[in-house]
């Protein structure tokens, strides 16, 4: 893939991406506006993560090992082995998910108890139900991730970036239709909603004349014992990383009703961040990088890495300021009506500036875990994965005990953070040349533009004090100082912003 078509590419994604998570952000203002911060809330959350967590370990594993072998045998092999082995891959994977969907439905009220141990019987009785309901979720996300990871190999990023839009549509739908809300409805809705984003695929892969064999399974597959090396260590730093989710929300559920559901909204603008920049440069860049990787052209490998993690450090480091600053204000804005009140309001604003800080680390750990998936390095994403997360339990424990539901977004942040310079080390050991020089210098003009762009807000904070829970004028101040943070970019002349302003200057012209 060329330059101009990576740009491309990124920049149509930022685009589908930005309106598919705005959508999602709807979502979630109208649920909090319905069934605001409480126990059903913390027991709907609850219930759609248990499926989220199991999957965690299944979607990483799929989405770092299947696209590199689905590129090898595509190069070597072509395209008809390609979708038999896709095939044969989609059915071993939708067994194992039938078999732990049984396992769910058989043991639900035990792994409440893992998940949520403080719940009382009220809130667990519902949280039994409604996981009863999403845990076939676990099938539809794993049909949705080989999917995407087959159109993903084809250069086909357009569809896979569409599915936000629909897995929100039936939930946005249901509140907007019955006015009796109801949570179990809320929790059918969300699991229509991951139906849908396998289904939405089905035309894009015909158009790939992609063949379905639902009947294929060669479990002797040499290349499956190939996946199942690669594998190993990457489920390993999966269930380790859901781990860290599991003792993020048993720590939760000693605290106040509505305490997992505030540490959920704010996390949720985190990952609405997150995913509108970042995700659109990793989707295009891991497909990418693994191809150069195979092609041994590690010339382009460097530079495209190096100029994607500059990227995103400009990108987010702003976001990170703006929600901390303003973390009330916008919780104020967003979610404070309905059932929302002032406590949700509270609770989500602080966890919300904590779990901000560490924002471009977030964005960096998921582009380096790509580069090195990239070039099967599985053992070390697994290694550091493992660091985290016994940080994070361990900071989750003690702050937890000290600042209470703030401490648990802390701990998150500060791992995250211990991840990124993990990884970040473990690439420049990896991989020859990496310039390490380049990425620092270009910290030292994103510092100094982050100095003056927090000056300028807590200027302007002082003065018009009374106004900060104003869209308008939250919407005028975060443009202004946006531009403040440009402007030093400009004046300092890093290489990396000139060419951002050189590309959109030829977008214009044409």
């Amino acid at each position: 893939m060329s330059q101009k078509k990576i740009v491309k590419s990124i920049s149509i994604l930022m685009v589908i991406s930005l309106f598919s998570r705005v959508l999602g952000f709807l979502r979630d203002i109208l649920v909090a506006s319905a069934f605001g911060a409480n126990y059903q809330t913390d027991a709907y959350n609850v219930a759609v993560a248990l499926p989220e967590i199991v999957f965690g370990i299944i979607g990483l594993a799929i989405s770092t090992t299947f696209i590199p072998i689905l590129s090898e045998i595509y190069t070597k092999e072509g395209k008809k082995e390609m979708f038999l082995f896709s095939n044969n891959i989609n059915n071993i994977l939708s067994i194992i998910s039938l078999f732990v969907f049984i396992i769910g439905m058989v043991f639900t009220s035990s792994l409440i108890k893992i998940i949520a141990p403080n719940f009382n019987k009220e809130t667990l009785e519902l949280t039994v139900l409604l996981t009863r309901i999403s845990l076939i979720n676990i099938l539809f996300m794993t049909l949705n991730a080989c999917y995407t990871a087959f159109l993903q190999v084809m250069d086909d990023f357009i569809v896979p970036s569409l599915l936000g839009i629909f897995f929100n549509l039936p939930i946005i739908a249901y509140i907007f239709i019955f006015k009796n809300y109801d949570i179990i409805g809320l929790t059918i809705a969300t699991t229509i909603g991951n139906l849908l984003r396998v289904l939405v695929q089905i035309p894009s892969l015909l158009k790939h004349n992609y063949k379905f064999h639902p009947f294929y399974f060669r479990i002797k597959d040499r290349r499956i014992i190939k996946i199942l090396y690669l594998i190993i260590p990457v489920v390993i730093g999966a269930g380790v990383n859901q781990i860290n989710l599991i003792i993020d929300k048993a720590i939760a559920s000693g605290f106040e009703q509505g305490s997992i559901s505030a540490l959920n909204y704010s996390s949720r603008i985190i990952l609405f961040l997150n995913s509108a920049i970042s995700t659109s440069i990793v989707t295009v860049m891991y497909p990418f990088l693994s191809k150069k990787y195979s092609e041994k052209d590690f010339t382009t490998f460097n530079t495209y890495l190096i100029k994607s993690i500059i990227y995103l450090i400009m990108l987010m480091a702003p976001f990170t300021i703006l929600l901390m600053v303003f973390s009330k204000p916008i919780t104020i804005i967003l979610f404070k009506r309905g059932e929302f009140n002032d406590i949700a309001v509270m609770m989500t604003a602080s966890t919300m500036l904590f779990y901000s800080i560490a924002l471009p680390f977030y964005a960096v750990r998921d582009l380096l875990n790509a580069a090195l998936f990239s070039i099967q390095k599985t053992k070390t994403t697994t290694i550091n994965g493992i660091i985290g997360v016994i940080i994070n339990v361990f900071l989750s424990i003690l702050l937890s005990k000290v600042m209470g539901l703030s401490g648990v977004a802390l701990a998150t942040s500060i791992a995250s953070i211990f991840i990124c310079i993990g990884l970040t080390y473990s690439i420049y050991i990896s991989i020859y040349k990496i310039n390490l020089h380049r990425m620092i210098n270009c910290l030292k003009h994103v510092f100094i533009a982050i100095v003056f762009m927090t000056a300028f807000l807590l200027l302007i904070n002082n003065i018009f004090v009374n106004y900060t829970n104003n869209f308008i004028y939250l919407s005028l101040v975060s443009m202004f100082s946006v531009m403040v943070y440009l402007l030093v970019f400009y004046i300092t002349k890093l290489e990396e912003f000139n060419e951002l302003i050189l590309m959109i200057k030829k977008k214009i012209k044409k």
